[in-house]
């Protein structure tokens, strides 16, 4: 099974639906998620922030990187 997932958020809607369709999965308990984000020139890094605090509330059930 699993036990390592990367998971790339952008805050987009399919994103978040990704993101919410992974917390209901039933992952076995030790699977490590990660979450990342891509900064491109002019991004605004505390967005970048907010985006993956929310990912990491939908996903809190798990163990989150």
């Amino acid at each position: 099974m699993f036990e390592r997932i990367l998971v790339a958020v952008d805050g987009s809607d399919d994103a978040r639906s990704a993101t919410a369709l992974l917390a209901h999965m039933p992952l076995p308990s030790d699977a490590a998620i990660t979450l990342v984000h891509v900064l491109e020139e002019g991004d605004d890094e505390r967005r970048a922030e907010m985006v993956l605090a929310q990912a990491a509330r939908t996903l809190a059930a798990h163990a989150v990187d």
